[in-house]
C-alpha cells in the first residue's frame, strides 16, 4: 500500500474491487431461458431455471462455488476446501507500532503488515506489508498474540508452534507440541495449545509446562483467570492451575471461545455472550452459526455462515461488514499514528483478501490487499 492515500489510489482500488469481484453472486431467471446477475441479497422470482451465473467478463463460474437462498449467503465450495481454520488474524502491539499477523494456511505462509492511523478522514489509515513467513507444507493455522509483541502460530501438518516477532521480521524453529494443534491462548509468556489429540499442552518459550489429556478432539481453548477452559464439540473443559478437570455439556455446539479483560466470550452455535462459573451469559443472537469471534473493549465483531458482523458496542446492533464476500476471519485493535481509530479487518475467501474498517459507526473502507 501507499504511505498516503491519493485520489489515484482510491481509483486504483476501485478497479481492483471491480476487476476481482464478480458482478454477481446469486442468478435469477429472467424469462424464455435466460437468467440475470443479482446480489446475495436480492430475491429471486418463484420460477427456477438458473444454475450459475457468470462474473464481469461474462465467463460461467463453476456450478455450486456460491450458493445463495432467500438472501442469505451459504457456506461456498472455497470456504469448505480451504485448508485455513477460523481465528487466523492477530493484531500485535510492539514498541509502539501496531502490526497485523495473518496466518494462510492454504498458501502455506504467514503475513505481517504494519498499520498507522491518519488524522484525515479521507485518508484514515495507512497499511504496510512488513514481513513474509513461509511454511512449506506446514499448514499454518491458528494464531494469536501473546502480549509480548510477539504472533504465536500453529503449525498444523507438523504438530508444532512458532513465534514471529512483526518488528524485526524474525521467526523461532518450530516447536513440537501435539497432533493437530487446533486452537491457541496466550497470556504472557505462557501458551496454550488445544490439541485434536485432546491434549491441553502449556508451552513457556518453547519449553513444555505441563500436559493435560482432556476428552474429545479440543477445538477451542481461552484464559480464565489462573486457569484454563477448552472445549470439543459440546464439551468444556475448565482446568485449574493445579490441572484439576472439570466437566459439563454446553447448551450447545462451541464455535468459539475467546478471552477479554478477564472474561471469556463464547460463541454456541448462535448465540454470543460471556461464560461464568455459573454458567452461559447470551448478549447477542448471530441466527447462524459462528465460525470466528474476536471481541476489543466492548465492541465484538464475529463470522456467521461466512458472512461478516460487527456489534460496535454492548447495546448496539449488529450490522453486516460486507454483504456478498464470504468472510474468513475477523480481528478489531486500536491502531495509534497521528490519531487512534478503531480498526476492524476482515478477511474474504474469494477473492482472497483484506479489507480494513474505520469504526465506530457503520464501517468506511480504508484499505484493500489482495492475498493472492
Amino acid at each position: 500500500m501507499t504511505n498516503r492515500r491519493s485520489g489515484l489510489h482510491w481509483v486504483r482500488v476501485v478497479c481492483f474491487v471491480m476487476v476481482t469481484l464478480p458482478n454477481c453472486t446469486r442468478c435469477c431467471p429472467a424469462g424464455f431461458g435466460s437468467c440475470n446477475c443479482s446480489w446475495a441479497w436480492e430475491d429471486c422470482p418463484a420460477n427456477g431455471g438458473c444454475d450459475s451465473c457468470g462474473g464481469s467478463s461474462g465467463s460461467a463460474e463453476t456450478p455450486g462455488a456460491f450458493g445463495f437462498e432467500a438472501g442469505s449467503q451459504s457456506m461456498s465450495a472455497a470456504a469448505t476446501t480451504d485448508d485455513d481454520r477460523g481465528g487466523t488474524l492477530a493484531f500485535v502491539n510492539a514498541d509502539s507500532k501496531t502490526f497485523l499477523v495473518v496466518s494462510l494456511g492454504s498458501q502455506n505462509e504467514v503475513r505481517t503488515y504494519r498499520l498507522e492511523a491518519n488524522a484525515l478522514d479521507d485518508d484514515p489509515l495507512t497499511v504496510r506489508p512488513a514481513g513474509l513467513f513461509p511454511f512449506d507444507g506446514d499448514k499454518p493455522g491458528r494464531v494469536v498474540a501473546d502480549g509480548r509483541g510477539h504472533a504465536i502460530v500453529a503449525l498444523r501438518d507438523i504438530g508444532a508452534i512458532v513465534t514471529i516477532d512483526p518488528l524485526l521480521a524474525t521467526a523461532t524453529a518450530p516447536r513440537a507440541v501435539c497432533r493437530d494443534p487446533n486452537a491457541l491462548a496466550a497470556r504472557g509468556d505462557v501458551t496454550r495449545v488445544a490439541c485434536g489429540s485432546g491434549e491441553l499442552v502449556s508451552m513457556r518459550d518453547g519449553t513444555e509446562l505441563a500436559r493435560v489429556h482432556l476428552d474429545g478432539e479440543l477445538g477451542e481453548v481461552a484464559t480464565s483467570g489462573d486457569g484454563v477452559i477448552a472445549a470439543a464439540g459440546t464439551k468444556l473443559f475448565a482446568v485449574d492451575p493445579d490441572g484439576g478437570v472439570t466437566q459439563r455439556d454446553s447448551s450447545g455446539i462451541v464455535g468459539a471461545l475467546r478471552a477479554s479483560d478477564g472474561d471469556v466470550r463464547a460463541a454456541f452455535d448462535g448465540d454470543i455472550g460471556t461464560l461464568a462459573a455459573d454458567g452461559f451469559h447470551p448478549r447477542a443472537h448471530a441466527a447462524a452459526s459462528v465460525t470466528d469471534l474476536f471481541v476489543h473493549g466492548d465492541a465484538t465483531a464475529f463470522v456467521a455462515d461466512d458472512e461478516a458482523w460487527l456489534r460496535a458496542s454492548a447495546d448496539a446492533d449488529a450490522i453486516p461488514v460486507a454483504e456478498g464476500l464470504v468472510a474468513r476471519a475477523v480481528a478489531l485493535a486500536d491502531v495509534g499514528g497521528e490519531v487512534t481509530r478503531r480498526v476492524l479487518v476482515l478477511r474474504t475467501v474469494k477473492p482472497s483478501m483484506l479489507v480494513f474498517f474505520t469504526v465506530p459507526g457503520i464501517p468506511s473502507a480504508a484499505a484493500i490487499e489482495p492475498l493472492e
